[in-house]
C-alpha cells in the first residue's frame, strides 16, 4: 500500500526503497539513516511500541529523518493487542523513546468524535 501511495503522489520509484520488516525484532538487521519510517495502523498491533519506537528512532538520519505515524483511539477489534484510548496515551511513547513530534493532527472517525485516527510525524530528540 505504502508504494501505491508514493507512486500515486508522484513520486519516482527510483527514490524510495521501500523495506518490510520487524522493527521491534533485535535480531532483524537493518539499515541505518533512513529518512524515513511508516509505522501506519501498527503500535496498536505489537506487544511492545516502546521496544519499537526506540528501534526506529536509533534508524532515523539525525536531523533529517522522520517517523509518520497513524493510529486509531478507542477502535476495538480482534486483531488489536493495545486499545489506545486517548492520544495522550499515544504521545507518552514517543519521549522515552527518543522522539519529538514535528506535526500531528487527530482525525475523527466517528460522528460523536470518539473514535479518532492520531497522525504525527516525529523526529529524533
Amino acid at each position: 500500500m505504502a508504494r501505491r501511495v508514493l507512486v500515486a503522489s508522484g513520486v519516482e520509484e527510483e527514490r524510495f526503497e521501500l523495506i518490510h520488516a520487524d522493527v521491534a525484532s533485535p535480531e532483524t538487521r537493518l539499515p541505518e539513516n533512513c529518512r524515513a519510517v511508516i509505522a501506519a495502523g501498527l503500535l496498536e498491533h505489537i506487544e511492545c511500541p516502546e521496544t519499537f519506537l526506540v528501534r526506529a528512532a536509533k534508524l532515523l538520519e539525525p536531523d533529517t529523518g522522520r517517523i509518520f505515524v497513524m493510529t486509531p483511539t478507542n477502535i476495538a477489534h480482534p486483531d488489536h493487542l493495545i486499545l489506545f484510548r486517548d492520544v495522550s496515551e499515544i504521545k507518552a511513547l514517543f519521549a522515552p523513546a527518543g522522539l519529538t513530534v514535528v506535526n500531528e493532527q487527530i482525525i475523527p472517525v466517528s460522528e460523536n468524535g470518539g473514535e479518532t485516527s492520531y497522525l504525527s510525524i516525529l523526529r529524533r530528540s
